[in-house]
């Protein structure tokens, strides 16, 4: 695996500026050699690594099984329609799980220990929420490990050189297949020996299988968003 020895000389990097179409903007210029150091060094890895397919399909199994756990204990509860009305220390639409989960701190289910657990409830139902979610994006993410059309490297090495042209450009990668400038493949034939440690061999099918797999299933990668989360201070949307 090619690891952070990846990095970006001047020269590498000034080639990767001219290529670049007019407009864009002088921060973003001035930007790019960290944005490029920053993937290399801490993202690249990531996308360099192949996993294998039997793992990631167990994981996208134990996935989809906390989504679904998540779903029907969060749908048990507002199913859970058993009201203790009358009780002084409830409120109007409070059932008897607050009232027993009360007891457990209380056996007088005082109205401080009832006002918490109702609180308790009502979070935990939102954290199941979030945790359907979470679990069910992770389940469609490790589903895409296992297609190995889109499990190799390379697919994910130019979705991020997609994501950083877009950044840079302000315009939607593609892959030009008739006469006149390829850009984008330009672009991406100057970081591809940079990453892969050779010429420019296997960017055509990179490319290929970039298009056709974009298009079909419309992945994308976070790792422009990512190095903004990282390095607020770069004020990396800003034009």
């Amino acid at each position: 695996m090619t690891g952070a020895s990846s990095r970006f000389d001047e020269h590498q990097i000034r080639l990767i500026l001219n290529s670049l179409p007019d407009g864009v903007s002088s921060r973003k210029r001035d930007l790019l050699p960290k944005i490029l150091h920053e993937w290399s060094g801490n993202y690249l890895k990531w996308s360099l690594y192949r996993v294998d397919p039997i793992v990631a399909k167990g994981r996208a199994i134990r996935a989809e099984a906390i989504a679904k756990h998540a779903r029907e204990l969060s749908r048990a509860l507002d199913e859970f329609v058993d009201y203790a009305s009358g009780d002084q220390f409830l409120v109007s639409g409070d059932s008897w799980l607050v009232l027993e989960l009360a007891k457990r701190i209380s056996s007088m289910g005082f109205q401080e220990e009832v006002s918490g657990q109702r609180q308790k409830l009502k979070d935990q139902r939102e954290f199941l929420e979030e945790i359907e979610a979470i679990a069910s994006d992770l389940a469609g993410f490790f589903k895409r490990q296992v297609d190995q059309r889109r499990n190799i490297p390379a697919y994910r090495v130019m979705l991020d050189i997609q994501a950083i042209f877009e950044w840079l450009t302000n315009t939607k990668a593609a892959r030009r297949v008739d006469r006149g400038t390829d850009i984008f493949g330009n672009f991406a034939g100057l970081i591809w020996p940079v990453v892969f440690e050779k010429a420019d061999d296997g960017l055509d099918s990179a490319l290929k299988n970039w298009a056709r797999n974009t298009k079909l299933h419309g992945d994308a990668s976070a790792l422009i968003a990512n190095i903004d989360f990282r390095h607020p201070a770069w004020r990396v949307f800003e034009s």
